[in-house]
């Protein structure tokens, strides 16, 4: 099973950035809804493991989707606050309506404290795709949406520091 890591360097503190990953369902649609349009819990509420919902894509990504993909549901696996780290399963959608050869896909994302004012997200992506152009392309989605959602955040505690 190929497994993807990536990092992205982020000028805030870990706890920070931790604070914007365990409410992204609540900032993502308010913050940027013209990528992430809205989510919605099927099972579960919050962060806790079981827990499953789904991303609605905004306008933003209409290039990236067809009709048939323009959301993602995932199912939370752990959630664990004190090691700052979460995995979630991909369940339907996004990928898999993209990229046929993928039909398992998941991410672990983990805050690692750099020193008191800088941290970086590590992405760790796990799939069983078969066709590594299908595999490179869907990882360039989660880089740059990953991106999105951090230059989004970023610019949220910009403003609320003003």
């Amino acid at each position: 099973m190929p497994v993807f890591e990536f990092h992205i360097d982020v000028a805030v503190p870990a706890a920070s950035l931790w604070g914007a990953i365990e409410r992204e369902t609540e900032l993502m649609p308010k913050y940027a809804p013209e990528w992430f349009s809205s989510i919605e819990y099927h099972e579960g509420e919050g962060n806790k493991p079981g827990s499953v919902y789904s991303v609605h894509f905004g306008e933003n990504l209409k290039d990236h989707t067809d009709n048939t993909s323009n959301f993602v549901k995932f199912k939370i696996i752990t959630f664990d606050a004190e090691k700052r780290s979460v995995v979630l399963e991909a369940l339907e959608g996004g990928y898999f309506h993209q990229y046929p050869s993928i039909h398992r896909w998941t991410h672990s994302y983990n805050v690692i404290e750099v020193d008191d004012s800088h941290s970086k997200l590590q992405v760790i992506a796990d799939n069983d795709g078969k066709n590594d152009e299908d595999i490179k392309a869907a990882l360039g989605q989660v880089q740059e949406l990953m991106q999105v959602w951090i230059k989004v955040y970023l610019s949220h505690v910009e403003e609320e520091s003003k």
